[in-house]
This record gives C-alpha cells, structure tokens and sequence, in this order.
C-alpha cells in the first residue's frame, strides 16, 4: 500500500518487496466518519472479485510543497493510468452565470472522495439525485445557481471533464475504494460502468 503520493512528479518502484507488517485483513468496510462518510478500506468479505482493486490512499503534495492553485495527479499500473486535476478550494461563484471561483493555494489535500465531486442536496432534483448516488459524501453538486453560490467545489477533477457550470455532473475523480451501496453506473453513461 503507497500512502503517499507526488503531484506533478513521477514517483516510481522497482524492484520492491513486501513490507513485513502487512496490517490486519479488514473483513468490515471501514469509513472516515459518520459526518463524511468516505469508505477508507472496503471489507475483504465479498463474495465475488472479478479482478485486481487499484486504490490510491494518502495525500497529494505540490511538487517540493511548494504551494500551488492548481496541480495534476496521476497512477499509472501496467496499462492503467487515471489522472485528476488538483485544485485548492473553492466556490462557486457568480459572474454572468454561477461558475468556478478562484482556487486557493496549496501544498498537500487528502485524497478521499469527500474532495470529489458529489455531494447530497436536502431536496434534490431527479437529476441531482441519480448524479448524488455516485458520492453522496462529495461537493459541488446542487439543484441550481443560487444553492451552489459560496459553496465548496470539489478539489480533484477528471481533466477531461473539468466543470464549468452547476448544471455539469461528472463522474467523482476518486483514487480510493468505492462503498458497495453507491452506484458504479455514470448517469451520462448508463452503458458504461464508471471509472471511480
């Protein structure tokens, strides 16, 4: 398990071998906490893994900590590779329209799913609420203009689909495991299991 990572740098390992303290197998799921409900280990109890689970648990740091509004994120596994834009935090803002504030600067965001986009408005459209079954625990994601002005935005973004109006709901940019109650289904891909 790496629990750390380089934002705007590669970070390579040959040649490794086992760490000798291999922690605990985890048969429950584990999560962050009651208020953000992030999944931090997912239990080793299913019944079924088709395949290899990639996770990425840690913290993203600008290159020499050196703070920074804006940053890329990559893992790259054999052929996989999954990247994110980094942002520091922001708001939705209003300029004509309600759009993406200006970031703040950083040095070091936990990645969790808490950071992405998601969120879980109080009485959400029927869009907003297929879009809040992908990260329920995430921000960024509101009915319309005037809910979303001043609130938080998320911190890590698919470069390929970076947001620019509230009316956007991309797929959650996370790095870590998935809760087994959320939905793997893109909304704008029903054919398509998500990358998350």
């Amino acid at each position: 398990e790496i629990s750390a990572c380089l934002v705007g740098s590669e970070m390579c390992i040959r040649d490794s071998a086992p760490v000798e303290d291999q922690g605990e197998v985890r048969l429950g799921d584990v999560y962050s906490s009651e208020d953000q409900p992030c999944l931090l280990h997912e239990g080793q109890s299913a019944y079924v893994r088709p395949g290899t689970d990639i996770y990425l648990v840690g913290t993203a740091w600008t290159p020499g900590g050196t703070p920074a509004t804006r940053s890329v994120l990559g893992l790259s596994v054999g052929a996989y590779h999954k990247g994110a834009v980094v942002f520091g935090d922001r708001v939705w803002t209003h300029r004509l329209t309600c759009a993406p504030g200006k970031p703040s600067p950083f040095s070091s965001i936990p990645i969790t799913y808490a950071r992405c986009f998601g969120g879980n408005p109080p009485t959400p459209s029927r869009g907003v609420a297929r879009a809040a079954r992908c990260n329920p625990a995430g921000r960024g994601l509101h009915n319309n203009e005037r809910e979303a002005l001043g609130q938080l935005m998320p911190n890590f973004e698919d470069p390929a689909h970076l947001l620019a109006s509230v009316a956007d709901h991309p797929a959650p940019c996370g790095f870590g495991p998935v809760a087994r109650h959320l939905s793997l289904i893109h909304i704008s891909e029903p054919t398509r299991q998500a990358e998350i």
